[in-house]
């Protein structure tokens, strides 16, 4: 009798059928981390810009435009632009403002960090922000949310 050698085409058909079942579940996990990470980009890009601002504001008494601020970088790989301002002339704000290639969830969509005067810390928020315009907070770092 010979003896059978190899798989059969069911057992490769359930091999493939397996494949799928997990490639399925994987693909959102994987499109909600690479998006994490494109958020993290304006939030470091920001980061790099808190300690002038405050150094700026706290030798001159006002806030800076950040054209004034040599060697600032305001833009990123998935960060269109950065922008500051104030919010009824007493709450100073820098906010990211994503690119199109960031992707469809974030493409135009912005987070900001607001200084808190009393405590001397950014506070990480989409307060303040045109509704539809903010980061759907399922993106954004614990602390921002």
């Amino acid at each position: 009798m010979k003896m059978q050698q190899g798989f059969s085409i069911i057992e490769l058909m359930v091999v493939i059928a397996i494949i799928g079942v997990l490639a399925s579940i994987a693909y959102p996990i994987y499109t909600d981390y690479t998006t994490r990470a494109k958020v993290s980009d304006a939030i470091q890009l920001m980061a790099g810009l808190k300690t002038p601002l405050v150094e700026y504001q706290l030798t001159w008494g006002i806030w800076p435009p950040l054209s004034s601020l040599p060697g600032t970088k305001n833009s990123g790989v998935y960060t269109s632009y950065v922008e500051t301002g104030t919010i009824d002339d007493n709450l100073y704000y820098i906010q990211a403002t994503m690119r199109t290639s960031a992707g469809p969830n974030l493409a135009g969509k912005q987070v900001r960090n607001v200084y808190n005067y009393e405590r001397r810390l950014w506070d990480c928020t989409t307060d303040g922000i045109p509704a539809g315009q903010e980061i759907n907070s399922v993106y954004l770092p614990s602390n921002c949310r």
